[in-house]
């Protein structure tokens, strides 16, 4: 079943207003007449007042129906044509103006109609009439005003509620509604839903249901509560939408109430407040209340925004004078432990900054003789309230080779470090996330700068949160101890990936994107030459070094790849939640302009064996097509001019055909308290990895083993 962001009140009012048995439409006429004026009354000239008028003048026109009087189809069109040309909407004024004088050639707006535009938009459809109707040239762009509007008093809402109470605004309700005050009461609750006024629109709705029991009356007090932020409350009115909706046999209206209630329990945000043991006679209050002592321990659940927690008894023989502030987010969970003294006090502001320090080290060595060291640190600071982020990391990669490739070219082992610093930051603005990156790579040969722009937000209550990023990269390609000025190769990157993340339940997320990156530049390997054979000697897979150095000619030629490549990849992640358990699997498939496919399969599944510790396996199958220009073993022939050499070449053993495959665990252990505000968190993992190439050189396989440790401190 599709669902919607919020359970819509207004269609089903008018569904049920239309369905009502025997709804005479001549019955309704005070009740129309009575809707026109109040919506006239509003201040037109605000988006909310406009918004709150035409609310309640769609309401007038569902009720009227078809078979109103000419005097409530009148009074409707010159409501709908004021709104229009205060708007600035010219034509949309004179159709309904236009419409209304057919009518009723004697149609006038009200004394003490609103404004100068009014009054010009309905002498224009006027004269436009005595002329049998020949179109009037707009006189003002769309959204203009004209000069000498009059300004409108804002309507006092205890001038609503009064008139209301005193019956004043209908001589009778609309035919079905047993009260003329309910149902003014809920024509204002309409009007403050449609100006996202949430607090009136709660209470009007609320007078209404105490006076006249209606099942759109319940749909529109759960909906006003919600978008009110009153999460809780909203749970209880879609609960007892529900029980209603079962009496009275409407089945649609229970399902889209059972899952607005589904859904309001994963958004609701949970507090958890713990005491020690040794405190028997402690007295906990939050928010003013004291709390059942059953409650301590487990979870309370409450409206987001602020919340103040209070303790005063004794914890063992220590006297406690407690005192915290909390601030909840939609779908945060968060436990306060109770002490001896507080982090916060009277009215100083809690402790909003959070600070992480990380430390990681990583490393990786194979059969083929390479061996990597991965040290790195980084430091953030988040401020989740005001919604920016600060980030820097420095990592260093030590990487010693001697793999089949280097010693068929009799290069000796080598060693080389790069460095990469990088910096990051966000904010929030509204709704839209912005977030930047830079990151420098140097190493003796190559230097890599690079920077990318982010942009995330979210829709549907984050239901639907989209991301879009761009990635700019500029890389110098050298050689070792030669200056860049003497040899080197400039290299241009541009990237582009496009998201989101939808909630499908509150178990279960899906993560879809799509990345392009445009690439310009000579990437081919300077220190790679590739063995050249006489056409027609046989070279089959695996052919060690000793073997290819019989077979080949005397000459070596260097690697050559093509100076432009276009990668495309398309990713999904799917995540659901169980009881303790997660199970994430993503799938990715790439392609490139120089022939590669290939496809990725990930899959990973945490589990919580209690609030401290997490393992998880891990596993994941790669396999991949060759470039277009790969080839086991390069064929040419001697000419009079020399060499004839196939134009593009590589050795490059990534740029092959092959398969591999992952399986490893890892380990998450977290501590911390509250009082303190400081946690601490430890990774473990290592992976086993086997590659098998497909068609190549020197070897069939290579196996490797991948291990790190993470270690974290976060203080809040």
């Amino acid at each position: 079943m599709h669902l919607a962001p919020r359970l819509p009140a207004a269609a089903v009012l008018l569904a049920s207003l239309a369905a009502a048995p025997n709804a005479s439409a001549q019955s309704n006429e005070p009740a129309v007449v009575a809707l026109v004026a109040r919506a006239m009354r509003a201040n037109l000239g605000t988006k909310r007042g406009a918004r709150a008028a035409r609310a309640k003048l769609d309401l007038a026109k569902r009720i009227c129906g078809r078979r109103c009087s000419e005097t409530s189809r009148v009074a409707l069109h010159i409501g709908y044509g004021t709104l229009a040309a205060i708007a600035g909407q010219q034509d949309e004024a004179r159709e309904q103006f236009s419409a209304a004088l057919t009518l009723s050639p004697k149609a006038s707006l009200p004394p003490k109609q609103q404004g100068a535009e009014v009054k010009a938009a309905f002498d224009r459809a006027k004269s436009a009439q005595k002329k049998e109707g020949p179109k009037v040239a707009r006189t003002t762009s769309a959204g203009e005003k004209l000069a000498g509007a009059k300004p409108v008093e804002e309507k006092d809402e205890r001038r609503s509620l009064v008139e209301c109470d005193k019956g004043t605004t209908a001589d009778e309700a609309p035919k079905g509604w047993s009260s003329a005050r309910s149902f003014c009461y809920y024509a204002e609750a309409v009007s403050s839903e449609a100006a996202q006024a949430w607090p009136q629109c709660a209470d009007y709705v609320s007078r209404a249901l105490d006076t006249d029991e209606r099942i759109e009356s319940r749909v529109l007090f759960a909906q006003c509560l919600e978008g009110g932020g009153k999460l809780r409350d909203a749970l209880t009115a879609y609960r007892e939408l529900t029980k209603r909706a079962i009496t009275a046999g409407l089945t649609q209206i229970e399902l889209e109430a059972r899952a607005r209630s589904k859904f309001l329990r994963t958004r609701i945000p949970k507090l958890v407040i713990r005491v020690p043991v040794a405190a028997p006679h402690l007295r906990v209050l939050l928010d003013g209340e004291v709390l059942d002592p059953e409650r301590l321990g487990g979870e309370i659940w409450l409206d987001p925004g602020p919340h103040r927690i209070t303790a005063d008894g004794k914890i063992g023989r220590e006297k406690v004078d407690f005192e915290e502030q909390v601030i909840l987010n939609e779908r945060q969970r968060k436990t306060v432990m109770v002490a001896a003294t507080a982090p916060s006090r009277g009215d100083k502001k809690p402790r909003e900054l959070t600070l992480r320090l990380e430390g990681e080290f990583s490393g990786y060595l194979d059969t083929d003789a390479v061996e990597v060291a991965t040290p790195s640190i980084s430091i953030s600071a988040e401020h989740p309230t005001n919604g920016w982020g600060l980030g820097a990391f420095f990592l260093v990669d030590v990487v010693t080779a001697a793999s089949a490739d280097i010693v068929a070219t009799a290069s000796p082992r080598w060693t080389e470090i790069r460095y990469v610093p990088g910096v990051s930051a966000h904010n929030l603005f509204g709704e839209l996330d912005v977030a930047v990156n830079a990151t420098v790579s140097v190493e003796p040969d190559y230097l890599a700068i690079g920077s990318g722009l982010g942009l995330t937000t979210n829709f549907r209550q984050k239901m639907v949160t989209p991301t879009l990023r761009y990635d700019f990269g500029y890389d110098i390609s050298g050689r070792a101890g030669t200056p860049y000025s003497v040899f080197s190769e400039k290299i241009h990157r541009h990237g582009i990936t496009g998201g989101a993340s939808l909630v499908l339940n509150k178990h279960s997320i899906i993560a879809p994107s799509f990345t392009a990156v445009l690439e310009w530049g000579d990437t081919s390997k300077p220190y790679r030459y590739l063995p050249t054979f006489a056409p027609g000697t046989t070279v089959v897979k695996g052919e060690t070094i000793d073997s290819v150095n019989r077979k080949r000619l005397p000459a070596r030629i260097s690697d050559q790849v093509p100076v432009k490549r276009q990668r495309y990849a398309l990713a999904g992640l799917y995540a659901r939640r169980y009881s303790k358990v997660t199970l994430r699997i993503t799938e990715r498939l790439y392609f490139d302009s120089w022939g590669v496919k290939s496809t990725t399969t990930d899959f990973l599944l945490p589990w919580d064996i209690n609030r401290h510790v997490r393992v998880w396996p891990h596993l994941r199958l790669y396999a991949q097509t060759g470039a277009s220009f790969w080839r086991r073993a390069y064929f040419v022939e001697a000419t009079p001019e020399g060499l004839n050499l196939p134009l593009l070449r590589t050795g490059d053993r990534e740029l092959g055909p092959m398969v591999a495959g992952t399986a490893g665990a890892a380990a998450r252990f977290e501590f911390g308290t509250s009082t303190t505000g400081r946690s601490f968190g430890l990774t473990i993992k290592a992976d086993a990895v086997y590659a098998r190439f497909l068609n190549h050189l020197y070897t069939r396989g290579r196996f490797g083993v991948f291990g790190g440790a993470t270690g974290e401190v976060v203080f809040r």
